[in-house]
């Protein structure tokens, strides 16, 4: 049996300069995510480790992004680009959920860092 699977809302945080959080909205033009959709990361942002979660620069519009234990863990499968389907598949096999809820959740919060230039969908 694997881990718990629980995405909260504070998934993915745009950090303003001052430590402050909002939450980001995903673009609502965004491409659809099936599970053929290949998933790499974009050169547009730097990243830190801090405890079990990860925070970014973008380069391009100096904004902070924050990414929670789980949101670490996606983008750590994503060093190497990926399906959507192989992602899910991994993480399934890593945690106790139904496939459809991790799918969902994992749709989501791409599409979210798809708006905002941190993964390129295609």
């Amino acid at each position: 049996m694997g881990a718990n699977w629980t995405i909260p809302a504070r998934t993915f945080n745009l950090l303003s300069t001052r430590g402050a959080r909002a939450k980001m909205s995903a673009d609502k033009t965004a491409p659809p995510i099936g599970e053929t959709t290949l998933i790499h990361r974009t050169n547009t942002v730097l990243t830190a480790a801090v405890g079990k979660e990860i925070v970014m620069m973008d380069i391009d519009s100096g904004r902070y992004l924050g990414l929670d234990d789980i949101g670490s863990v996606i983008w750590q499968r994503l060093e190497t680009p990926c399906t959507f389907g192989a992602l899910v598949d991994g993480l399934v096999a890593d945690y106790d959920a139904d496939r459809a809820v991790i799918a969902e959740d994992v749709r989501k919060l791409l599409a979210d860092m798809a708006a905002h230039k941190v993964v390129a969908l295609g």
